[in-house]
């Protein structure tokens, strides 16, 4: 009741109540003070119920947050939890770390847990689909990062891998990105050959076409045609490995140039990191890493797979 103690007041205030036309009062604070994370900073964000919805709503951002009290026992041994996590995430764009202090802090009803710690996890796009981390598994950093990582994206993924790609990690790839391009390079010239073959066939039809007629005419119209989307498919597998050999050939440039600035660390008595040290060398990777694996999502799946196996169609005629 906001208004001074009075009979009139208290009347009102009573029916107010019992008619449900009253705002809900809700605590916001409390002894915390909302706190920012300064750029480059690895630390987790207080909350209060006065921002946790601007910051938790706000689209392309997502944001883990801890809910907990200072009355929980077990709330005290989850902040390195967290901590642990965020810094394993910090190369991650746009992720915030964050925690809200339930006793203090009044949320909507639908925010309301009944056990904590609860972590809860806002996705980046989809706000309606966050999710809850299952209390029933052990709250230790790799299950936690585990529950993070389900709840990302193929492009954070991607980042949070190379975040920690070290040098036997890169090997690694170097490694698959080369036996990938010699795959790719034979299966290139072996569709070339036959898309040699399958022109020479259809120069010779449509040779042979002229002025024929009746039921051959109809046959070879049948067979032009298949010998026509033979073609196609063929010029279209050409086109894509062309461009997956590009992508691999930056990739092993990218990567070969991050194992020898690495060596020239060690030389000098100093571990340089290009990944994480330099966010142009880390954001080029990613860059033509990303666009392979856009590129390899919008192709249909009988087009030659990354370790360049044959595609997964059957030749249109036997006799190709």
């Amino acid at each position: 009741m906001d208004a001074p103690l009075s009979k009139a007041a208290l009347a009102a205030f009573v029916l107010n109540y019992t008619s449900g036309s009253l705002d809900r009062t809700m605590l916001s604070g409390g002894s915390e003070r909302a706190s920012r994370c300064e750029e480059g900073q690895v630390c987790i964000r207080e909350l209060t119920s006065r921002d946790y919805v601007e910051v938790t709503q706000e689209p392309g951002k997502m944001v883990v947050v801890l809910h907990y009290s200072r009355n929980c026992a077990a709330c005290t041994t989850v902040g390195h939890v967290l901590m642990a996590v965020a810094q394993v995430a910090r190369h991650l764009p746009n992720i915030t770390f964050a925690r809200i202090n339930v006793a203090t802090n009044t949320l909507p009803w639908n925010l309301h847990f009944d056990a904590l710690p609860t972590i809860i996890v806002h996705p980046h796009v989809h706000k309606s689909e966050s999710r809850i981390f299952d209390l029933s598994q052990q709250l230790t950093p790799a299950n936690l990062m585990s529950f993070l990582v389900s709840s990302l994206g193929p492009g954070h993924r991607l980042a949070l891998a190379l975040s920690v790609c070290r040098d036997q990690c890169q090997e690694q790839v170097l490694r698959a990105a080369r036996l990938a391009t010699t795959q790719l390079h034979h299966s290139l010239t072996s569709n070339t050959t036959r898309l040699l073959q399958v022109s020479e066939r259809i120069t010779s039809l449509t040779k042979g076409a002229v002025g024929s007629k009746g039921k051959e005419s109809l046959h070879e119209d049948a067979h032009y045609r298949v010998l026509m989307q033979a073609k196609k498919l063929i010029v279209r597998d050409i086109k894509w490995q062309r461009m997956k050999l590009t992508y691999l050939r930056e990739i092993q440039r990218l990567f070969s140039v991050g194992l020898e600035e690495g060596k020239e660390g060690e030389d000098e008595g100093e571990r340089l990191l290009p990944i994480e040290g330099d966010p142009k060398y880390q954001g080029d990777l990613l860059r033509t890493l990303n666009s392979l694996m856009r590129k390899g999502s919008s192709v249909p799946k009988d087009i030659t797979s990354l370790s360049g196996q044959e595609p997964s169609h059957e030749p249109p005629h036997d006799e190709l």
